[in-house]
């Protein structure tokens, strides 16, 4: 008897809600794991048709999906949050949606059974001893390093590298090709420019 489908409903219709599709239809390539029923997004549209699927209703239909989990399609950390705990006050779930090119360390300190609503787009390269929360969206090509902590709500976006020794907290939005090295800790901010903090 093969792993049951999972029935999933995206939060977020616009472009990151597109490249989940993409991103689900190349897991399912591997092996079909996710069923799509359909899109929410409360600035979309009722019933447009995104690649084929379609916009069920806002985020107030959160838990209305009987045997349905729900997948994050937003970067913003504090909307990521948000949503996320709509999803936990109904009692629903969030699959964690992981792209068959991404690489994790047999040593990496992930209890993927205790976590859930993470986002690994293609190409991502977690190495040993990170450690990772709920509800991240960890964009194309990334790499976290050794030693690096990753906590909740989180949005670290395409190329960036984390260098080891380096802790995300909570809410932190880290944007496209930022490089951090050395020991730092952040919570709750942007990061736009580069990091070097060797001490």
């Amino acid at each position: 008897m093969g792993t049951p489908i999972i029935n999933i409903v995206i939060i977020g219709s616009g472009a990151l809600g597109r490249e989940m599709i993409s991103l689900i239809d190349d897991i399912n390539s591997v092996q079909i794991q996710f069923q799509i029923l359909g899109f929410l997004d409360d600035n979309g549209l009722l019933s447009s048709n995104i690649r084929g699927y379609f916009v069920l209703g806002g985020s107030d239909e959160i838990g209305n999906h009987e045997n349905a989990q729900y997948v994050i399609a937003i970067a913003n950390p504090a909307l990521r949050k948000s949503m996320f705990e709509k999803v936990k006050l109904k009692g629903k779930q969030l699959p964690n949606i992981i792209h068959p090119s991404s690489k994790i360390d047999k040593h990496a300190a992930i209890k993927w059974d205790q976590i859930e609503g993470n986002i690994l787009a293609a190409n991502t390269f977690l190495s040993c001893d990170v450690h990772l929360g709920n509800n991240n969206f960890l964009n194309v090509g990334l790499i976290l390093s050794h030693d690096t902590i990753i906590g909740n709500h989180n949005a670290i976006m395409q190329g960036c590298i984390l260098n080891g020794l380096i802790e995300v907290k909570d809410e932190c939005w880290i944007w496209p090709g930022i490089k951090i090295n050395g020991r730092v800790s952040l919570n709750k901010t942007q990061v736009k420019l580069d990091i070097e903090n060797y001490i």
